[in-house]
């Protein structure tokens, strides 16, 4: 039988919704033996109104920052780094007027989140956080790092609440000449209409793993771009990193993240992480192989490939 029709059923949902809230309660308690600090961590509306009214650039931290920061095992896409964990702790630690550091604000509140994402970051921070705190400030002004998430982890599914959110986000680039800089299959954009409000698209392509080897080399192509373009990265840690080093030469450069993969949930009404033909989502294991993509006017916006 196909896995996905398994994992839809009710019967598949009943059981797998028990096991996440005994999961769920384990977490709680792991949870409440360690003592977590608050921070100052701007909402999605004062972010967004920050990046459109001053030009704000944005870096975003989640567990893989993290995880790559503390030097945690992981399964992912890019592998370990020392000079990436220097990059990972410089751009956290260090003032950039230019930049918006994002954070998770799990750290202040859980409340808005699903039980399943409570699960996930009661464990994590139950494992880590004595490890990465020292590198965060109580008095800095941080953003929220779910901003590019406002769909799949939020316990508010109401539709119009959603497409508020999008709607937020797509302010960002409305009537902007983009660049995207994404990895080899994450194709942002395609078979949506997220980013229908834009001036104009080009594409710089990069590899889909390890693309922080080309570091330099995609740093040296986002160069050569007038900086009257808005640079949109997709591209992990790797674009954390790029997102300060492009704000501090005169880019406004956005870590635009998971935001075409929630989009396309959040279209197709997805109740859990699932895998979209003709895209790389990391987040899940049943990826089919993807394939070449023929949309013409794609291959168009892209004005390099790294590989």
């Amino acid at each position: 039988m196909n896995i996905d029709k398994i994992r839809d059923s009710l019967i598949y949902r009943f059981l797998i919704g028990i096991k996440h809230y005994i999961e769920y309660l384990y977490s709680s308690v792991k949870f409440k033996s360690i003592s977590i600090d608050k921070y100052k961590i701007l909402n999605d509306k004062e972010t967004v109104n920050l990046i459109i009214n001053d030009h704000k650039s944005i870096a975003r931290y989640g567990d893989g920052e993290f995880k790559w920061i503390i030097g945690m095992k992981q399964s992912s896409f890019q592998k370990d780094d020392p000079i990436l964990r220097k990059k990972l702790i410089s751009v956290l630690t260090e003032d950039n007027d230019n930049l918006l550091v994002g954070i998770p604000s799990f750290l202040n509140d859980m409340s808005k989140f699903t039980i399943n994402s409570k699960k996930y970051w009661k464990l994590f921070l139950y494992k880590s956080y004595k490890k990465f705190k020292k590198y965060l400030q109580k008095d800095k002004v941080y953003c929220d790092s779910y901003i590019t998430r406002p769909y799949m982890d939020l316990k508010n599914k109401n539709k119009d609440a959603v497409e508020n959110r999008f709607n937020r986000l797509k302010k960002i680039w409305d009537k902007k000449n983009i660049v995207i800089v994404e990895g080899e299959y994450s194709r942002l954009g395609i078979n949506n209409d997220l980013f229908n409000n834009a001036k104009s698209i080009k594409r710089i392509i990069c590899p889909s793993e390890n693309a922080f080897e080309k570091y330099n080399e995609i740093l040296n192509s986002i160069k050569k771009i007038p900086k009257d373009n808005l640079i949109m990265l997709s591209l992990g840690p790797t674009a954390t990193v790029l997102a300060s080093d492009l704000s501090m030469i005169g880019y406004q450069a956005i870590d635009i993240g998971h935001i075409d993969i929630e989009y396309m949930w959040f279209k197709m009404g997805a109740k859990r992480k699932i895998k979209i033909d003709g895209k790389y989502v990391n987040e899940v294991d049943n990826n089919n192989p993807i394939v070449e993509l023929s949309d013409d006017n794609y291959k168009k916006q892209i004005i390099k490939i790294i590989k």
